[in-house]
């Protein structure tokens, strides 16, 4: 199973065009962008449930992580 590695960028242009590339690798990034276009939300508020999602998929996979 391959899964999609993030570029090393380092402006916000550069990580917003790695954001829309990952839309066609990660479902959590398509999901939240497209509800976020749905719902007409703006840059502030897309990047924020994204960055809300991806620190609870982080949480829960340490705690996988300690577990096992």
């Amino acid at each position: 199973m391959h899964i999609e590695q993030l570029k090393e960028v380092t402006t916000p242009a550069e990580m917003r065009a790695e954001i829309f590339r990952l839309m066609q690798h990660d479902p959590m990034v398509c999901n939240v962008m497209r509800m976020a276009d749905y719902n007409g939300l703006s840059g502030e508020d897309r990047y924020l449930i994204l960055a809300y999602h991806a620190l609870h998929e982080l949480a829960r996979m340490k705690q996988m992580v300690l577990d096992n």
